[in-house]
This record gives C-alpha cells, sequence and structure tokens, in this order.
C-alpha cells in the first residue's frame, strides 16, 4: 500500500510539475503580449487622431458641396430668369419688327399706286408718315420701344425723358427703366 501511495504522489507532484510549467509559459506570454499591447498603444492612438482629422475634413467637404449645390441652385434661378427675359425681349422686336414691316409696305404700295394729285391717297400717305414718326415730337421717326408698354419713340425724346429723371411713358404712364429701352430697326 505504501508503494500504491508514492505512485499516486510521485503522479500529483508531476501533474502539479506540469501545471506550473504550463503556468509559467502562460506568464510568459501574458508579458509578451502586454508588452506588444503597450508598444502599439501610441500608434493606436495615432491612428486615433487620423480617423478624428478624417471625420473633420469630411465634414468640411460636405459643408462646401452643400454650399456649392445652393450657389448652383441659385445659378440656374438666375439663368432661367434670364432667359425667359431675353424670350420676351425677342418676341417683343419680332411683333414690332412685324409690325413695321407692314406698315413698310402699306407705305410702298401708297406711294407707288398714288396718282399725282389724288387728296385721298396723299392724306392716306400722310397718315402712315405719322404712323412712323415719333408721337411724342412729331419730326423724328420711331427708333425705340419701351418693353413695359411697347410703345415706341424717338431716340432724342427718350434720352429727354430718361434725363429729366421723369422715366414714364409719355403714352401710358408706366414707369421704365435703362434696360427696359430697346432699338428698333425699319
Amino acid at each position: 500500500m505504501g508503494i500504491a501511495l508514492r505512485r499516486q504522489s510521485d503522479k500529483q507532484l508531476e501533474q502539479i510539475r506540469k501545471q506550473e510549467e504550463i503556468e509559467k509559459n502562460m506568464s510568459m506570454q501574458l508579458q509578451v503580449l502586454e508588452k506588444e499591447a503597450a508598444a502599439k498603444a501610441p500608434l493606436l492612438e495615432k491612428e486615433k487622431r487620423k480617423v478624428a482629422d478624417l471625420m473633420q475634413q469630411v465634414s468640411q467637404y460636405k459643408e462646401r458641396f452643400d454650399r456649392a449645390s445652393q450657389r448652383c441652385d441659385q445659378l440656374v434661378t438666375v439663368v432661367k430668369q434670364k432667359t425667359e427675359l431675353v424670350e420676351h425681349e425677342l418676341d417683343a422686336k419680332r411683333r414690332l419688327q412685324e409690325q413695321m414691316d407692314l406698315l413698310k409696305k402699306k407705305l410702298e404700295t401708297v406711294t407707288n399706286t398714288q396718282p399725282q394729285g389724288d387728296a385721298s391717297l396723299l392724306k392716306q400717305l400722310e397718315e402712315y408718315k405719322l404712323l412712323l414718326k415719333c408721337q411724342s415730337c412729331s419730326n423724328n421717326f420711331k427708333s425705340h420701344v419701351l418693353l413695359k408698354c411697347m410703345h415706341t419713340f424717338c431716340k432724342d425724346c427718350i434720352d429727354k425723358i430718361y434725363s429729366s429723371r421723369q422715366r414714364k411713358c409719355p403714352a401710358c404712364g408706366t414707369a421704365f427703366g435703362q434696360q427696359d429701352v430697346k432699338p428698333v430697326y425699319l
């Protein structure tokens, strides 16, 4: 029975030594891992700072993009408004040109078909000439149009009205600005 106890005791001592060896190895591995973790801690902090900096840059770029997008939307609106204004002015010019072409044709017809001495045709010719002359001064031919009301006057009369600071159409009283005055070509 003494031998059996001895063997059992030897086995237990062997197991204790193995456990101590395992514990020693694990303790050494823990120390190595702790040293590695301590060595990598500054690197981790550095990477965290980089991430924070990048996040801040992303935020700044997003703000800049938002501002640029808003500015782009504003410019698109302005371009639409300017395009509408140009289209309106071109339409007004086209209508005036058609009106003047018609008056020229009527004047040509009257001039070509007028026999000398026919008083009614002379009167009609004078009426057509009056249509082409400035209604304000009755001396010069109409050469400019006020886009707001579409009345036409000679350049001299429009310049006088504008320089006197009245800036209202003599025919209807509609206010106008310099950008509302456009030339008409007959």
